[in-house]
């Protein structure tokens, strides 16, 4: 057997085995905050909000996205947003970054706030 053609055959099955297996989507969120938690991660300013259980990537806590710095930026705005939402009891809709926390926590990549 050709060294070639065995190679390419490895390739080829390489590639479709890997393309077969499903991957895991992040998984935006539409509607009411449950918990604005407030405290230290890996930097002194975390914000943790429960939107309750859903399908996501990070299965340690499925109910959960957080975001870092929220003393600063563009993470205070979203603070102060995510706050005048749970006060207002209007829904919100977080984007995902598609990524898990050393929490085990999805981030966020965009946070709308919605009448």
């Amino acid at each position: 057997m050709d060294i070639r053609y065995t190679t390419f055959a490895a390739l080829t099955l390489l590639v479709a085995s890997a393309l077969a297996v499903p991957s895991v989507q992040a998984a935006d969120f539409t509607g009411q905050i449950i918990t604005l938690r407030y405290n230290t991660g890996a930097t002194p300013a975390r914000i943790s909000i429960e939107v309750g259980a859903r399908s996501t990537l990070c299965s340690a806590n499925p109910g959960w996205f957080a975001f870092e710095r929220a003393d600063k930026g563009l993470q205070r705005l979203w603070h102060e947003a995510l706050l005048a939402a749970w006060v207002n009891n209007q829904p919100v809709f977080i984007k995902s970054n598609g990524r898990c926390d050393r929490f085990g926590i999805e981030g966020v990549e965009h946070i709308e706030v919605r009448h």
